[in-house]
């Protein structure tokens, strides 16, 4: 009669060879980091506007030839404000009250506007002790004005906030406070609200005789009303801008994606607003349309070369990469590294999709122009490890994994330790793979693929209470784990334990009902001298799979020690007419 001390239950195989790259999300650009194309910006200012209405309003009048200018602009400015604060210095000698407050002001905005600041702060301070209720307003704001080109950001604040206290209708000192609390924290969107409301009341009213009176006057006085309206916009347009970029700065993406379209419908034109929206729709998953918004955006940035356009089509290549778009990926990063051809992560992005799309030796070449560029960049390395695996050149993607883990932190070090070990094993190289394995478990301890991996190893290596330790550590991780609890009971029974063997068993079943699970559940009952257990596993298992001989082989054993002895003779004759040579242990 046979016996059944020769059974052999496949494990489960080695986790899956075939790993997705790890790489950086990237919502945004180098130029969308904070300091950079993202801070507001005022709009230029142009001069031409202002040539057309001085044409206008002199038009009928003579020429007169111009004397020659023996100093620069700069220079005259320089003079003029030494020339202010030498009379007001004069004059302070003798004045007091209101007119010591005026002259103190006045010479504080001289003081500032030449860069010496203390200077101005300490009349202004001076001047605040002299003023009464109406002027005091004015003199905060300019004490912010100061501060604020300090960048003593937090002093600022205070003295616009001053000042609001005092004039709750100054619009400008809720969009400078603004503007200041912008990097630091969320109530700026309320001062871009405040500001909003006090840009919106209405303007004076209808020319004055004088202007009807007089028609180059009144050509020239239009030509400014046309700029102050096309100012006005710009001024909607960055209150609106800048609001958004502080819900944007807090992550309240639905209010800034609000706002940047409200500045978009002031200025359609500009690209960066349909950038950032673009940023904030990706950040959102709506990679469609955030798709639609770098579209517009680069067709923007096209037309004025004002914009880092590599970095538009580089954030568009990566909406279209979210949308399983490789080809159409490959080709806007392809666009952006025209325009840029260090632009690292459009090179490592491109690479990614070469390989989705099963390029490997062009993924493989634009991972290496990567790794010039930066290179010490440590998930770079990694997944050109991941390429050259994929080749089948495992020894040049074990260094490639090696220059990862000397180049990453931990997380990324635990990546690429699991990956080099999980070349040596398929190497053979099993105890080089057990150094990898227990610095993967350690640099990323909470990862239940690199315990089970490494319990997997520890099979390999014939370890098999350490293949149950760390098995254990990955069902403490990931409870639902249902291949490490099948290995688990595996190495559970190699070592004797059949009790808890036959309990993992038990509650893989839960979760998955196969023929394999029941004929591994019955061998463990039938050691246990469970066998009306084990006949009804085995009877299970034969139900699933009718050609299983070693489920059909053991069930006849099984009867044979109940006593059952035709029931066995019938099972161990099928088993054999099956004539499957199944190698039992």
């Amino acid at each position: 009669m046979a016996t059944f001390d020769k059974q052999q239950l496949r494990s489960p195989a080695t986790p899956a060879k075939e790993r997705i790259p790890i790489y950086k999300r990237q919502l945004r650009s180098p130029a969308t980091t904070p300091g950079k194309d993202r801070i507001p910006t005022t709009p230029t200012r142009e001069s031409t506007w202002q040539r057309q209405a001085m044409a206008a309003m002199v038009a009928r009048t003579p020429s007169k030839a111009t004397p020659t200018r023996s100093r620069s602009a700069r220079q005259r400015h320089e003079a003029k404000n030494e020339d202010v604060v030498a009379r007001t210095t004069k004059e302070l000698e003798r004045a007091s009250g209101e007119v010591a407050r005026a002259l103190r002001t006045e010479r504080a905005a001289a003081y500032a506007s030449t860069g010496a600041f203390d200077a101005a702060l300490d009349d202004l301070a001076a001047a605040l002790a002299l003023s009464k209720n109406g002027a005091r307003a004015s003199i905060h704001f300019a004490r912010g004005e100061v501060l604020a080109k300090q960048e003593r950001s937090e002093e600022a604040i205070q003295a616009y906030s001053a000042c609001l206290a005092e004039n709750p209708a100054h619009a400008r000192a809720a969009y400078r406070r603004a503007a200041c609390r912008n990097p630091l924290d969320e109530s700026a969107a309320d001062d871009y609200e405040a500001a909003l409301a006090l840009d919106a009341a209405p303007d004076a009213g209808a020319p004055s005789p004088s202007l009807q009176r007089r028609p180059s006057l009144r050509l020239g006085v239009d030509a400014y009303a046309a700029k102050l309206e096309e100012n006005a916009a710009k001024g909607q347009f960055r209150a609106h801008f800048d609001r958004a970029y502080a819900y944007d700065a807090s992550n309240d993406l639905p209010n800034a994606i609000s706002e940047y379209t409200a500045a978009i419908r002031v200025l359609p034109a500009h690209a960066l607003a349909w950038y950032n929206r673009g940023i904030c729709r990706e950040r959102l998953g709506d990679a469609a349309a955030a798709l639609d918004d770098f579209t517009e955006a680069i067709q923007r940035a096209e037309a004025s070369k004002n914009y880092p356009i590599a970095d538009f089509y580089h954030n568009r290549a990566f909406c279209r990469r979210k949308l399983a778009d490789f080809s159409g990926a490959i080709d806007d990063y392809s666009s952006a590294l025209k325009r840029d051809p260090s632009h690292f992560k459009a090179l490592y992005n491109r690479a990614f999709c070469l390989d989705a799309l099963g390029r490997r030796e062009d993924a493989l070449r634009d991972y290496e122009a990567a790794l010039v560029v930066e290179p010490r960049n440590a998930s770079a390395h990694h997944n050109r490890g991941v390429v050259l695996e994929k080749l089948g050149r495992l020894e040049d993607a074990v260094e490639a994994f090696d220059a990862a883990v000397d180049c990453g932190g931990d997380r990324t070090r635990g990546e690429a330790l699991y990956s080099r070990a999980l070349v040596l094993d398929k190497l053979k190289k099993y105890k080089a793979a057990k150094a990898s394995f227990d610095g993967a478990c350690a640099a990323t301890p909470k990862d239940a693929e690199f315990h089970h991996a490494r319990g997997t190893n520890a099979r390999h290596r014939g370890d098999h209470a350490a293949a149950c330790a760390a098995f254990s550590a990955a069902l403490k991780l990931d409870p639902h784990h249902q291949t490490a609890r099948a290995n688990r009971a595996y190495a559970r029974r190699k070592i004797g334990d059949f009790v808890g063997a036959r309990r993992d068993y038990t509650k893989a079943l839960e979760d998955a009902q196969t023929a394999k699970l029941y004929n591994a559940r019955a061998y463990c009952s039938a050691k246990l001298e469970k066998f009306d257990a084990a006949v009804a596993d085995y009877t299970e298992a034969l139900r699933l799979d009718p050609a299983n001989a070693h489920a059909l082989h053991n069930r006849g054993i099984s009867y044979d020690r109940l006593g059952r002895d035709d029931e066995a003779a019938r099972d161990i004759e099928q088993a054999l007419e099956l004539e499957n040579s199944y190698e039992v242990n």
